[in-house]
């Protein structure tokens, strides 16, 4: 099985991991950071892909979750920059 991300809408995939030859039964946390370019990205995409045997072979995924760091935009930077001052100057000019 692998795990894949595609940063343009699933026209091209790109590997993150691949899971093989694990023990029946065995259950281990994982963790995937994905690289620089999936950040805002509005087509990110990602997808498991199975390439499984005729002898019944499987594998179980559970409790998946997606967390991200929120980055304001430049312009809220520099309106908050800009209040700041505005709010510094009043100030200064009245004490």
């Amino acid at each position: 099985v692998r795990l894949e991300w595609s940063p343009n809408d699933g026209t091209d995939w790109e590997p993150l991991t691949v899971f093989s030859g694990l023990a029946a039964g065995d259950w281990f946390p994982n963790q995937f950071s994905l690289p620089p370019s999936a950040g805002n990205n509005p087509n990110l995409e990602l997808r498991l892909v199975a390439t499984l045997g005729t002898s019944g072979d499987r594998m179980a995924f559970d409790d998946f979750s997606l967390s991200g760091v929120s980055i304001p935009e430049p312009i809220t930077i520099g309106l908050l920059a800009f209040g700041v001052l505005i709010t510094a100057a009043h100030y200064r000019r009245f004490a």
